[in-house]
Parts: structure tokens; sequence; C-alpha cells
């Protein structure tokens, strides 16, 4: 029943008049009836969970419903670290021989969240009601997150490297979800400090589109919401290997860069492995970078120039940019790229919440399937014409 859960909430859109609702997926309005979402797990109750495309995590079955979850830093990568969750449902021994970080007890009741896209991730799961606290209204889209900041009701903790530690100590969740990338400005050490536990999010620093989604299963093990995850994961992830397949049968594929020029150098934002691969399953040729070094992002301006000269297409040229011509006031070099020439430069600017917030970076990463038919439809249009775009826009 639960593998069928997404198109069933998807047909209940316009019928269900429910508190539940969480946001809109490509303007759709997703439910989770709460009946449904307190249906047991029907999962194997022993083994590793199969992880198909995210690199960065792993989640281990033991007895008695306890989770031990891993956070990995590939062989290889720069960016990353370790770290280990021993989850233990609530009147449950703890387990003995594994070693761990962090001990929490499931389900947790109470999180917060440093970006909207957590926040997505949480809704989905059908606890909305769990988010006391979120980072801010610059990296959280959601109006109702923005209402209920604005009537005191919503913590508002600052980002994760400028994190308000008296707000959260405060508000006092059980998991903290917070963005980990190895770095020195990672905050899990001093929030442990205060007594809270730091979920630590590594969802940026995956290879793939899916990758990023999956961890809605990481999230969903908090909530023991497991079951839920792996059907809505396993739903878009059937949607978009179809529309990769389509896209793989083309035989030429253009050339593309990403970003813009900023202070004397060319940053790509935007551009980190997982996006790169959505361009590469949209059968284009992304041209900006060598292969395999999309991690660092460093582009020098006098390269990228060059390769804007000959890219077929510039897109995620910068957030908010509309028209070219607001392009071209601000450097008229981009005059000279052939995708200018053409008019092949698009946004991701197209879907965007009442408060301006930008759609992409929430709804967009819940549903990976369709930012990768918007591609498809900007690089190859003859391969889905009935297609019409949803995140992105052409510049005028």
């Amino acid at each position: 029943m639960l593998a069928n859960l997404i198109s069933f909430f998807i047909t209940l859109k316009n019928r269900l008049k429910t508190p539940r609702c969480f946001f809109l997926i490509g303007g759709v309005l997703a439910f989770f009836p709460a009946n449904l979402l307190a249906q047991p797990l029907e999962l194997p109750q022993k083994g590793e969970v199969k992880i198909e495309f995210a690199e960065r995590f792993s989640i281990t079955r033991l007895r008695n419903g306890c989770r031990l979850l891993e956070i990995k830093k590939p062989v290889g990568r720069k960016r990353g670290l370790w770290f280990t969750y021993l989850l233990v449902p609530k009147g449950q021994p703890v387990p003995k021989g594994y070693d761990y970080d962090e001990l929490v007890s499931i389900p947790v009741r109470t999180v917060t969240c440093a970006s909207g896209f957590h926040v997505s991730l949480v809704a989905l799961l059908g606890h909305f009601d769990a988010v006391v606290g979120v980072s801010g209204k610059m990296r959280v889209g959601n109006e109702r997150i923005h209402e209920m900041l604005d009537a005191g009701e919503m913590a508002a903790l600052g980002d994760s490297q400028n994190m308000n530690m008296e707000t959260l100590v405060e508000t006092r969740p059980d998991v903290a979800f917070i963005y980990g990338s190895g770095s020195d400005f990672d905050m899990q050490e001093k929030i442990h400090q205060f007594g809270i536990t730091p979920g630590l999010i590594c969802a940026h620093l995956e290879a793939q589109p899916l990758g990023v989604l999956e961890w809605i299963k990481f999230i969903g093990a908090f909530f023991q919401k497991e079951a839920i995850a792996q059907a809505y994961f396993d739903s878009v992830k059937t949607q978009y290997l179809n529309y990769q397949r389509v896209a793989d049968a083309v035989a030429q594929k253009p050339g593309v860069i990403v970003g813009h020029n900023r202070k004397g150098a060319w940053t790509t934002h935007g551009s980190s492995a997982w996006f790169v691969q959505f361009l590469l399953d949209a059968g284009a040729n992304y041209i900006l970078e060598p292969k395999n070094e999309y991690e660092e992002n460093v582009v020098s301006l006098e390269v990228a120039i060059q390769k804007g000269i000959k890219a077929d297409y510039w897109v995620n040229p910068q957030w908010d940019v509309r028209k070219i011509s607001e392009l071209l006031g601000q450097d008229k070099r981009y005059g000279i790229f052939k995708s200018v020439q053409t008019g092949q430069v698009y946004n991701n600017n197209a879907s965007a919440f009442n408060n301006g917030r930008n759609r992409f970076w929430e709804t967009g990463m819940m549903e990976p399937q369709v930012v990768l038919a918007d591609l498809i439809k900007i690089f190859h249009p003859e391969l889905l014409p009935e297609h019409k775009l949803v995140y992105y826009r052409k510049l005028d």
C-alpha cells in the first residue's frame, strides 16, 4: 500500500481539506493523510538499507528497531566528514558493541532546520509540526514558516555557521539539522557541547541529483518513517531514470556553461557535482570545468570567457536575473557569448514562493525528475514536446 502512497496523495489534492498540507511540488499540493502516516513500517528487521545514489551516508538496521547511521567521506573527496548515530526506539535497550558519536531516542519529536530543503524533507514525512526553528527567512521560502516567524511561533536561529546558540538552547530540539561539509566552520561540536544532537546533512556534497533526494531516507530514520521515505524516493527515481533514458539517445550534446562573473572571478554557484550530473543526464556537455573537478568550483574569468564564447547554452547565470539586458549591464563582455547572441540563456528562477524565495532550491530538490525534464526541454525540445518549463525560464 505504501508503494502507491505518492500517487495516492496527488489524486487527493483536490478533495482533502486538512491542516497537514506542506508544500508545493511542481505546483501540486502534497498531502499525507494522518491514517497513512501512522501505519507500521513494512521493512526488513535487520541488514543494510539499500542506498542507491547517495555516497555520503549509510543506514544499518539492528535488532529491536535500532538503526546505525554513518555519514561518510568518500575516498578522494576533499570535502566531507565521518560521523555516526545510533538510533534507539523509546523503551528499547541500547545495543552493545557499536561505536557512535550521538545516541538518539526515536522517533524524535522536535527538530530545527538550516534550510528550506531540510524543511521540505521533514514535511514530506508528515512532521511539519515537528519543526520548531529554522535558520531564518533568507534560506527558507515556505510561507507557513514565514508566518510563524513573524508571529513568534518559530525560532530564528541564524545560519549553520553563525547559529545563535542561546536561541537554540531555549528552543531545545531533539535534533538540530545543519549542513555538514567537514570544514572548520561546521557547528556539530559546539551544538553537542550545549547538550543538543546535531543532525548533519551532507546532501549538498552528493554527486547525483537522486543522491541529494535520497537523504530523505536519512531523515526518515529519525522519525521512523523509512517506508514513506522509500516509497517517495522510488517513485521519483523511476520517473527520473525514464527521462534520463530519453536523453541518452541523443547524438549531439550541446555545450553548456554555468555561473557568472563576480568581482573578477567566475563563480559556478550551483555547479557542484550533483548539478553537473543534471546537465549530463539531460544530454548536455558541461564544458566549463575539467571532468571530476567539480568539488572546488574554481574557474578563472579568462577560462570562463573562452568557454562562454563557444557554449551553446548558458544556465543559472545569476539567481535574480530575468533579462539578457541585465546580464549585459553587469558585464558587456557577455555579449560575445554564443548563448547570448542566440538567446539561449536560461535561469532557474521561474517558480517562486509568494515571498520571492526561489522554489528551485527547496521543492525543486524534492522533485529532480521535473528539473531534469526542464533541462531536457531546453537542450532537446523535440524529445519532450508536451513539457512546460516549471523551474526554468528563458531570459528575455
